[in-house]
């Protein structure tokens, strides 16, 4: 997946933060991230404001992939849904991978 570096705050603070986009069906576009630290949980940024905002409630490790699977509930515009993010570290650093709508 290809991702895009978008001026982030976290807690007041100004960083960047790599991120994938995801579009939904209506063609609007949101953009995941991966958060720092020992959780590392999936987020959705706001590139309008800078706000990340966490919308996963951690995952589960899938050995035969070698990656962290999270199960996050997204309000779209036309309904909620499920999305399954794939995270994988690379070189110390944390990837989304891959991203599949659930229903």
């Amino acid at each position: 997946m290809e991702e895009t570096t978008v001026p982030v705050f976290v807690g007041g603070v100004p960083k960047t933060a790599r991120c994938v986009e995801y579009t939904e069906d209506d063609g609007s576009v949101r953009l995941l991230t991966v958060t720092e630290g020992k959780k590392k949980e999936v987020a959705e940024v706001y590139a309008a404001d800078g706000v990340v905002r966490v919308i996963g409630c951690g995952g589960y490790y899938n050995p035969w992939s070698g990656t962290v699977e999270h199960v996050v509930d997204v309000q779209g515009a036309r309904g909620a849904y499920a999305l399954l993010v794939s995270v994988r570290e690379v070189l110390g650093l944390c990837r989304i991978v891959r991203i599949k709508r659930l229903n």
